[in-house]
């Protein structure tokens, strides 16, 4: 995968991954501007790390279609993303459906 389409996967992953590891963005980002120590943070870090990788997998095995079609959908319009908001929304559905990330507990 080239540099560009790297970042299109990441930019595409991020509608779900906001979602379906929220609850661990949030703990590590409060850490961040607590006073936790630096072993807590790089623990939670690598949370975060686990949860959007898990996330990347499930989301590739259960919704390819969706985020195949987002992410088509973003390279075609990237001048005009608000295009793709009803893919978007489409792949964040079935993320919740499939019970994909933290959308399962």
């Amino acid at each position: 995968m080239s540099v560009p389409e790297t970042g299109l996967y990441l930019r595409s992953l991020a509608a779900v991954t906001s979602l379906a590891c929220y609850e661990t963005f949030k703990a590590y980002v409060t850490s961040t501007t607590s006073k936790e120590s630096l072993e807590t943070r790089v623990a939670l870090a690598t949370d975060v790390q686990k949860c959007s990788n898990n996330v990347s997998k499930e989301l590739t095995a259960k919704c390819q279609d969706d985020f195949t079609g987002y992410m088509d959908c973003l390279k075609k319009n990237k001048d005009n993303v608000v295009k793709c908001v009803a893919l978007k929304d489409t792949l964040q559905e079935c993320a919740a459906m499939n019970k994909i990330g933290e959308l399962g507990n």
